[in-house]
């Protein structure tokens, strides 16, 4: 189980019970030694410090300003970066190859033939993707609680 820290934003009470999670972007880059001479944490630092946030089922009656831990399995994260990043690859490939085999196309028409199986790929990899949404294996949970919030003490405190 792949697991990240997030922070409950909002809870609806409806049927089922959902919760609004938000966790914090980061990269590896942040804990290593040679940040400073790597183009990697270049593009990072770019990118800058995003946030995600995710609908999930209440599983376990959190509170607004509860912090909890979620988590995805590993073999569900890994097949979906298997199909988000080889499948159009190989498609891509596929095609080309299969064109300029059959048909001894110029280079320019195996370029957009290729480009057309990459557009493939990654509506293939889409429909994989909508098809797994209510599988388990693609979907983060709540696992437990970090830090809960005092609600009795914030009660008190602003009176």
């Amino acid at each position: 189980m792949i697991e990240e820290r997030a922070l409950v934003v909002a809870v609806d009470g409806g049927l089922p019970p959902l919760a609004r999670v938000k966790t914090q972007r980061v990269s590896a880059c942040q804990s290593c030694q040679l940040k400073s001479g790597c183009g990697q944490s270049s593009f990072a630092k770019l990118g800058g410090e995003k946030s995600i946030e995710l609908i999930l089922p209440n599983t376990l009656e959190v509170v607004t300003g509860d912090v909890v831990m979620i988590g995805i399995p590993e073999n569900g994260l890994l097949m979906a970066s298997v199909v988000m990043f080889l499948l159009p690859l190989i498609c891509m490939v596929s095609l080309a190859t299969s064109a300029q085999l059959i048909f001894q196309l110029a280079d320019v028409y195996i370029a957009l033939v290729g480009g057309v199986g990459l557009l493939l790929g990654f509506l293939l990899a889409r429909r994989y993707s909508k098809s797994r949404e209510s599988n388990p294996d693609f979907s983060p949970i709540m696992l437990r609680f970090m830090m809960k919030t005092n609600t009795e003490a914030a009660c008190v405190s602003r009176g």
